[in-house]
């Protein structure tokens, strides 16, 4: 069971758990909530650097705030797929 604690973590991430990073209520929520948290931003870059910094704790490198500010304006409505991509990433999922 993916949504399962366990005492140590391996460094793989397998497919049921990549499938609940896209499909579990509490992912999909907590990623509306950061959206909601992050959209009310005086700027999308704003916005994004918000984002970056709630789910990593340091700032978009130039990449990575190209790369949200190209995806927000390709995509209406895409806080939450942004805040959940965020969620599915390497560096959210394991500590450094």
């Amino acid at each position: 069971d993916p949504t399962m604690p366990t005492g140590t973590r391996s460094e793989t991430v397998i497919a049921p758990q990549a499938l609940v990073l896209m499909n579990d209520p509490l992912i999909l929520d907590s990623a509306e909530a950061l959206a909601k948290k992050v959209s009310n931003s005086t700027n999308r870059e704003d916005g994004i650097r918000k984002a970056w910094r709630a789910c990593f704790h340091r700032e978009p490198r130039y990449a990575e705030l190209k790369s949200g500010r190209d995806f927000l304006s390709r995509n209406a409505d895409a806080w939450p797929l942004l805040c959940q991509t965020l969620f599915a990433s390497n560096e959210f999922l394991y500590l450094k």
